[in-house]
C-alpha cells in the first residue's frame, strides 16, 4: 500500500507550482514591477532572518531581477529579542552603505531601503509604545503581532492606545491567529 505522505507532497508541489509556475507575458522581464515588500527580516544579524550579509545581498539581487522597487526591512522586536530601536538603524545604515556599494560594482540601480520593525504586543512593546521609541512604516503605520494561540491582555484597549498615539495597527500574518475568527478581522477592520 502506497504511503499517503508522498501524495501530499506532490499535491502541495501542485499548487506551488500553479501559483508560480506561471510563465511571464511574452517580452515581460519583471514579475512583480514596481512591487514593494513591506515586510522581511532580510537585515543581516538581528533576528531569526538571514544572518549572513552575502545572503541578503543575494536576496535584494532577486529583488531587483523580479521588479521591486522598495524594500522595508521589519525585524522582530520581543522581550525575546530586544532589538533597540537605535542599534537596528546603525545596522540598516551599515547594511544599506554595503548594498548601495555592491549596486556601484555591478553597476545596478539600487532599491529603496527603509527600516521599520515586526512589533510584539508585550510588555516590552507598551514601554516602547509609551516612551514613543518605535520604528512605524512611513511614518504612521506599525507592524504588530501577538501570539499564534491567544491574544494579549486588553488587545483591543491596547490597539486603541496604538490609534491614540498616532499610529495605525497593522496585524502581521492575520491568517496565523487561531484565536481570530472573521468577525473579529471584520471587527478590526472597521475600527
Amino acid at each position: 500500500i502506497p504511503s499517503p505522505v508522498p501524495r501530499k507532497k506532490e499535491k502541495k508541489m501542485e499548487i506551488l507550482k500553479k501559483l508560480f509556475g506561471k510563465k511571464k507575458p511574452s517580452g515581460s522581464t519583471c514579475s512583480l514591477p514596481d512591487g514593494i515588500d513591506y515586510h522581511c527580516h532580510i537585515l543581516p544579524g538581528v533576528d531569526d532572518g538571514f544572518q549572513d550579509p552575502s545572503q541578503s545581498l543575494e536576496q535584494l539581487r532577486i529583488y531587483e531581477a523580479s521588479g521591486i522597487h522598495e524594500v522595508w526591512f521589519t525585524p522582530h522586536i520581543i522581550e525575546d529579542v530586544p532589538n533597540e530601536p537605535e542599534e537596528l538603524r546603525r545596522v540598516f545604515e551599515a547594511f544599506r552603505d554595503q548594498y548601495h556599494q555592491d549596486c556601484l560594482q555591478r553597476g545596478a540601480q539600487p532599491l529603496q531601503l527603509h527600516l521599520a520593525a515586526e512589533n510584539m504586543l508585550d510588555a516590552l512593546f507598551e514601554r516602547r509604545l509609551k516612551a514613543g521609541n518605535l520604528l512605524p512604516l512611513a511614518e504612521k503605520y506599525l507592524l504588530v503581532e501577538t501570539s499564534i494561540f491567544a491574544p494579549p491582555m486588553n488587545f483591543r484597549g491596547l490597539l486603541e492606545r496604538i490609534r491614540n498615539k498616532g499610529y495605525t495597527p497593522i496585524l502581521a500574518h492575520p491568517e496565523r491567529y487561531l484565536y481570530m475568527k472573521k468577525e473579529d478581522y471584520e471587527a478590526l477592520k472597521a475600527q
